[in-house]
């Protein structure tokens, strides 16, 4: 795997941490979750909503590992926006 990919993955990762940290942020300050699987979790699971984020992302980034890193840039601006939205809420 090139160190490229590698740090590509690695950003996807933390971005996962920073999706659930700038949602929790949003959800306190009164905002809501657009996501219908988001609020699906929420409901589901209550305060440990994160857990099967957070697993299923992990899932998702072990996968992406068999991908040509030109597939793995484009998930990694995708959540790069979804927590610049998330903080600019």
């Amino acid at each position: 795997m090139t160190k490229h990919k590698r740090l590509l993955l690695l950003a996807f990762v933390l971005l996962q941490f920073a999706d659930v940290f700038t949602t929790r942020q949003v959800l306190a300050a009164g905002g809501y979750e657009a996501n219908p699987v988001g609020v699906w979790a929420m409901t589901t699971f209550g305060f440990w909503w994160p857990v099967p984020k957070l697993a299923l992302m992990l899932a998702c980034a072990l996968a992406m590992t068999r991908w040509r890193t030109r597939y793995v840039a484009p998930a990694v601006a995708l959540m790069t926006l979804v927590v610049l939205n998330n903080a600019m809420q």
